[in-house]
């Protein structure tokens, strides 16, 4: 079921039912945004990724447009939720070059959303 985030400005007046004009005759902006999924920190890259991205990956492929974008405040884990955590990403491409692992990388799934969408697009492509 999705969830439905309101943001205004005069979020008193918009409970009201007064909609985004205030008793003081003044337009306030109101925002009203739905998502899916609420992840918190223990969720996994790889759960992240089939449950907010892959579709508007692979729909990609099929010629519609689509973009993630992550947004928030400084330090919430926006960068490591796209990319990842970089030792992952290396021991990943080492191993998918025929290499071995690397001393004390990890096995490649702390992947973020971006690697992921990257393997899925050259996956469809072969």
């Amino acid at each position: 079921e999705n969830t439905v985030c309101t943001i205004s400005e005069n979020l008193t007046a918009w409970k009201g039912g007064t909609g985004p004009v205030g008793s003081d005759g003044v337009v306030y902006n109101t925002h009203q945004f739905k998502f899916d999924y609420v992840y918190d920190q223990d969720a996994s890259q790889e759960t992240v990724y089939e449950r907010s991205a892959k579709d508007a990956v692979l729909s990609t492929l099929l010629g519609y447009n689509s973009a993630m974008l992550a947004y928030g405040q400084t330090g919430t884990g926006k960068t490591y939720t796209m990319e990842g955590d970089r030792d992952s990403m290396r021991a990943r491409a080492a191993l998918g070059a025929g290499g071995t692992s690397m001393a004390g990388a990890t096995s490649g799934v702390e992947r973020g959303i971006i690697p992921r969408a990257i393997e899925d697009i050259f996956g469809y492509i072969q």
